[in-house]
């Protein structure tokens, strides 16, 4: 059984990414009622995962890039760090080493959908984009079993890949 995430803007014109374990179709309003069960902040050097406790947040991962192309990220963790990249400065996919172990994004031309395989090639995560939404960004469909720290990894890079494939389309459509 897969556990589903669906992410959303945290605001209609914000860089900020709100995620809720739960396939829903709406965001909630912010009303603290029903917050948000993960934050994703990714400013200009900065990563930053933080999980929604009752009484509070409480940071899971966070992380710098290594270069001004924003092609790698060093990742902090409770009980690992990690290094997250990307090919090139135009490649969509994202790869990450956790506790020794490889992990990639397979992104194709023109899909809307993306996985994330393990070293041995199963399948651990695939995300499903929207086309058109203004706040949902899509779901996220995860394996049960991952340890809190890779789902928090598993969570950021694929928030990294959305970001990618959205810059590349973005330069596409302007003609760059």
């Amino acid at each position: 059984m897969d556990t589903i995430f669906t992410f959303y803007k945290d605001r209609l014109f914000s860089k900020e990414v709100v995620v809720y374990r739960d396939e829903r179709d709406e965001q909630p309003e912010n009303d603290g009622n029903a917050p948000p069960e993960f934050e994703i902040k990714i400013h200009t050097r900065s990563l930053l995962i933080l999980e929604n406790t009752g009484s509070g947040t409480q940071e899971l991962l966070s992380g710098t890039y290594e270069n001004l192309a924003k092609t790698s990220a060093l990742l902090n963790g409770k009980s690992s760090i990690s290094m997250a990249k990307r090919k090139s400065i135009v490649s969509r996919e994202w790869s990450f080493i956790h506790l020794s172990n490889t992990y990639k994004w397979d992104v194709k031309l023109l899909n809307r959908e993306w996985s994330l395989h393990n070293a041995d090639g199963n399948v651990l995560a695939r995300f499903n984009r929207l086309w058109f939404g203004f706040k949902k960004l899509g779901r996220l469909y995860m394996v049960d079993g991952l340890d809190k720290e890779l789902q928090a990894m598993v969570l950021l890079t694929c928030e990294l890949v959305h970001r990618s494939v959205k810059a590349r389309e973005v330069a596409a459509n302007s003609g760059g």
